[in-house]
């Protein structure tokens, strides 16, 4: 979709390019049960369904991804905790979604 706007208009606005972030970002979130997102004490928190796509390697490669600084809390009412960096906020919300979604059938080279 970005290609096709570049080809038809040239540049596209940054503010645009966000819109299409987040519209991925929602549509994603959906499909993994994630019941909310959002900011607090400048984390991003990813709120899950009890039966959600949290599969250990997907635990395990968001903390690989996140350099150790995500918390996956477990249980009835399941989230996941990033540290916000402003300036990668959409990014890092779209890269965690990315590793569940890759990772949520399971694999068996799981460590």
């Amino acid at each position: 979709m970005i290609d096709e706007l570049i080809d038809r208009f040239g540049d596209v606005p940054r503010e645009t390019l966000n819109l299409i972030k987040i519209s991925q970002i929602r549509g994603m979130a959906e499909e993994l049960s994630v019941r909310r997102i959002y900011e607090q004490n400048k984390r991003i928190i990813f709120s899950f369904a009890e039966k959600n796509h949290l599969t250990p390697y997907a635990i395990f490669s968001i903390n690989d991804a996140f350099k150790g600084r995500a918390f996956v809390h477990g249980g009835v009412e399941p989230f996941i905790r990033i540290p916000m960096i402003p300036a990668r906020k959409l990014e890092d919300c779209l890269e965690l979604l990315t590793i569940i979604k890759e990772n949520k059938g399971g694999n068996e080279n799981a460590v």
